[in-house]
């Protein structure tokens, strides 16, 4: 990440940790993942409140702290469910794995209606495969839309528009629509709340959410996932895709994870 973004990015965490309500959400949101990934709470909240405490410091470059909290995950013992004893880093490194097939596996529901022999393009910025059972479809994967040529049957975006600025991610849409002939389907984050407030606020401890699982989580010597903000609510993603031409058939909600909705859209859509 380059100098100005850093600063950009450091910024706005500084800004929602100095809002004490926030600060108490992100916190919470911090101790319930260390928990998932095999601490105690007493020791979930003395990890979560000393990497607060160090994303407070303004005088210290945001990348020297990253690689000092992931160094601080690899020496912190805990004991997965999974896959036992192991450190942090490790057990989140399990864990990212188990969530990619879950992903998969509601992703191919999606799509497993269409014919056999179809072509399908998985573009995933964080390289989670589609897996399917047997060869009913020829996939090719990318974590760069650009890379793929051709023509598709079916394409998947899974979670890449909101790691891209706005302006990107209609790029992406707009040049992945022209290679798509039947379906797309967008796996995004959405923002929640019944009120302009209340979205704000969810997307700050969405962002922070994002923050750990990219940027603390995963080790900084070989990660660099942008994080630029881009959320919408799924009618806002809905709306910026059927610009294209396309029209949504299908909205569900991820179980275990109700920021995640996958949203499935027709070319040959009827209406």
């Amino acid at each position: 990440m380059d100098e100005g973004n850093a600063r950009t990015m450091q910024d706005r965490i500084l800004g929602i940790l100095s809002d004490a309500g926030l600060r108490q959400e992100v916190r919470a949101d911090y101790v319930r993942t260390f928990q998932m990934l095999g601490l105690a709470e007493a020791q979930a909240a003395l990890v979560s409140d000393d990497i607060l405490e160090k994303l407070s410091r303004a005088d210290v470059a945001l990348s020297d702290t990253e690689r000092e909290v992931f160094a601080g995950f690899r020496d912190t013992q805990t004991r997965s469910k999974y896959i036992g004893q192991t450190n942090i880093a490790e057990a989140f490194d399990d864990a990212l794995k188990r969530r990619a097939r879950a992903f998969s596996g509601q992703i191919m529901v999606q799509i497993d209606d269409l014919d056999a022999g179809g072509t399908v393009a998985n573009v995933s910025t964080h390289h989670e495969p589609l897996v399917q059972r047997g060869d009913k479809f020829a996939i090719t994967e990318t974590d760069d839309p650009d890379d793929l040529g051709g023509s598709f049957h079916a394409a998947v975006l899974n979670n890449v528009l909101h790691h891209e600025t706005p302006e990107r991610a209609a790029e992406i849409l707009s040049g992945l629509s022209g290679k798509v002939t039947d379906r797309l389907v967008v796996v995004e984050n959405t923002t929640l709340g019944a009120t302009e407030d209340e979205q704000a606020r969810d997307t700050a401890l969405q962002f922070m959410h994002e923050y750990l699982f990219h940027r603390l989580l995963q080790d900084p010597a070989a990660h660099d996932t942008a994080l630029p903000g881009n959320y919408d609510t799924a009618e806002g993603w809905a709306e910026r895709i059927e610009a294209l031409g396309w029209r949504l058939t299908h909205r569900d909600s991820f179980a275990l994870e109700p920021h995640h909705t996958v949203l499935v859209f027709e070319k040959d859509a009827p209406g």
